[in-house]
C-alpha cells in the first residue's frame, strides 16, 4: 500500500488552512472510483456530502466534508 505521504500532506494543509487563513469547514471532491482518494478522506473524518454547498466539482463526483 502507500507510505503515508498523502495522509501527512492534507495534516500539513488542514493546519496551514486553520492557522494562517481561520479555515474551519473543508470539501473535497474525488471520482466515486478513486477508492484510495475515498479512504484517505474518510481516515481524515470527512464524511459524504450528498448536496454539496458550491458548484465547483464535476458531475458526478463523490463530495465530502469535514
Amino acid at each position: 500500500m502507500g507510505h503515508g505521504y498523502a495522509t501527512e500532506a492534507m495534516h500539513w494543509l488542514h493546519a496551514h488552512l486553520a492557522d494562517a487563513f481561520a479555515i474551519t469547514e473543508l470539501w473535497a471532491a474525488t471520482d466515486p472510483h478513486n477508492t484510495r482518494s475515498i479512504a484517505l478522506l474518510g481516515r481524515l473524518g470527512y464524511t459524504r456530502a450528498e448536496q454539496p454547498p458550491t458548484t465547483i466539482y464535476d458531475h458526478g463526483d463523490a463530495c465530502f466534508f469535514r
